[in-house]
């Protein structure tokens, strides 16, 4: 295949990744009339993200402090009967292409697939996705709304990427969202700065861990969706 043939294929390829990274999804809007009701997804703390030596991972040193806020709150939000729901990316290996532009991050029955081993694991509530979005997995929809779930609180990486892709996604379906400032991580300190700005022109609720231990898990319950508690929240810095 002729050189030129060879570029204009990546580019194209490239095109295509880069605009799926910001897709989002759409769907039915969850019934508006049901009681507040929470859960907290953690998105996507895999070696391949979380580790220094994982084949795409977020900015030095912001690791160690995610997992230990995510830590932390799980026994929380347990107490509080909020479950924690894991988000995994899995990727095919004959994804050659997008796979090549991932670095071949978390590759489908690798290590770096798998949730970091410094994650404390409460439950087995996992669900796969190969799109930024989480609810591009079906199963994961219709699991919140079986569940009844009318709230979301997410942490998790890459800030402007995945995590952004799953609140849009939950938004177009009326979810309330709520995002731990501190639990989440990118490329580095620049692109979660952006990304909190992007939830605040959202209308997301922003909070920080030391928020909810210090005021107690009902501090979330008494916000409203677009509580302006989200001004609080100061911008990350190295």
């Amino acid at each position: 295949m002729k050189p030129a043939i060879i570029n204009q294929l990546l580019i194209i390829s490239l095109l295509f990744l880069l605009s799926s990274c910001s897709n989002y999804t759409k769907g039915e809007p969850i019934e508006s009339k049901l009681p507040p009701k929470y859960a907290f997804l953690v998105i996507d703390i895999q070696n391949d993200f979380m580790s220094n030596t994982g084949k795409l991972p977020i900015g030095e040193n912001q690791s160690t402090n995610i997992i230990k806020t995510i830590n932390k709150l799980s026994p929380i939000f347990n107490q509080n009967k909020i479950e924690t729901i894991y988000i995994e990316n899995k990727f095919k290996k004959y994804d050659l292409i997008a796979n090549w532009f991932r670095n071949n991050a978390a590759l489908e029955g690798t290590d770096g697939e798998k949730l970091s081993p410094d994650l404390t694991i409460v439950n087995d509530k996992q669900f796969y996705k190969s799109s930024p979005d989480a609810f591009s997995n079906k199963i994961f929809d219709k699991y919140l709304r079986t569940k009844k779930i009318t709230k979301l609180i997410v942490a998790g990486v890459f800030a402007d990427q995945c995590v952004l892709s799953t609140i849009q996604g939950a938004l177009n379906r009326k979810y309330g969202v709520y995002v731990i400032s501190d639990a989440i991580g990118a490329k580095n300190d620049n692109d979660i700065n952006k990304a909190l700005k992007k939830y605040k022109e959202l209308n997301v609720n922003i909070v920080t861990s030391q928020q909810i231990t210090e005021k107690g898990i009902k501090f979330i319950f008494r916000l409203t969706d677009r509580n302006a508690i989200q001004q609080m929240t100061p911008p990350r810095t190295t």
